[in-house]
C-alpha cells in the first residue's frame, strides 16, 4: 500500500495550489475597493480552512479535519452564492456586505472597518461596487468549489488508508446553473460499526474543542 504521508502531501500540494487569488480586474470606480477587499477576505477564509486540514497527520485525523473543513467550505460557498444573487439583482455589493455583517453572516473585510454601520452606497447608475462584481464573485465561487473537491478527495484517501473495512464510492463533479459553477458530489460509503464509532467520536471531540 502506498505510504499515506506521501498521498497526504500530494493532495495538500494540489489544495495549496488553489490558494492563489483569482486573476481579477476590479471596478475602477469602486471607491472603497469592495471587490478587492472581499477577495482578500475570502482567500484568507480558505487559507484558514486549509491550514486546519494540513495540521492533521494521521489518516484518522485527516478524515476528521477534512470533514470539518468541508462543512466550513460549504458555508463559504453559500455566502458567495448569495452575494452573487444580490449582484444579479442589481444590488450594491458594498451594501450587501455591510448588511450581511449586521446579520452575523460574515465579519467585515479589512479596509472596510471604518465605514459606519448605517452607511449606504447610493445609486450612481450602477452602484460603484456593482460593475464587474459578478465576474469577481464567480471567480471566488470557482475557487471554493475547486478547494472543496480536493479536500473531499483527501478525505476519501484518508478513509481508504484506514483499512479494507472501508468501501467508498465517490463521484465529485462540477455542474452549472446558468454561468455559475455548482459543486455536486455523490458519496456512497460503507464502513464497519467499530470504525464508524471511532471516527465520529473523534469528530465530536474536535467539535467540542472549538
Amino acid at each position: 500500500m502506498e505510504d499515506f504521508s506521501l498521498v497526504r502531501e500530494a493532495w495538500l500540494y494540489r489544495i495549496r495550489k488553489e490558494l492563489e487569488p483569482p486573476a481579477n480586474e476590479f471596478a475602477p470606480g469602486d471607491n472603497y475597493n469592495t471587490q478587492e477587499r472581499l477577495v482578500q477576505w475570502q482567500m484568507e477564509r480558505l487559507k484558514e480552512t486549509v491550514d486546519k486540514v494540513e495540521a492533521a497527520t494521521t489518516a484518522e485525523e485527516v478524515w476528521i479535519a477534512s470533514t470539518k473543513g468541508l462543512g466550513d467550505l460549504s458555508s463559504q460557498r453559500f455566502l458567495v452564492e448569495n452575494l452573487l444573487e444580490a449582484v444579479k439583482r442589481g444590488e450594491s455589493l458594498l451594501n450587501t456586505v455591510l448588511d450581511y455583517e449586521q446579520a452575523g453572516l460574515l465579519t467585515r473585510p479589512a479596509g472596510l472597518q471604518g465605514i459606519v454601520a448605517n452607511f449606504r452606497e447610493t445609486t450612481q447608475s450602477p452602484f460603484p461596487s456593482w460593475r464587474g462584481a459578478g465576474r469577481v464573485l464567480r471567480g471566488l465561487l470557482t475557487k471554493v468549489v475547486r478547494v472543496s473537491v480536493k479536500v473531499f478527495e483527501l478525505a476519501v484517501a484518508a478513509l481508504r488508508e484506514l483499512g479494507p473495512e472501508v468501501v467508498a464510492s465517490v463521484t465529485p463533479g462540477i455542474g452549472f446553473a446558468g454561468p455559475v459553477p455548482t459543486f455536486q458530489v455523490e458519496f456512497d460509503l460503507s464502513i464497519s460499526a467499530t470504525l464508524s464509532r471511532r471516527l465520529f467520536e473523534g469528530m465530536e471531540a474536535m467539535a467540542g474543542s472549538d
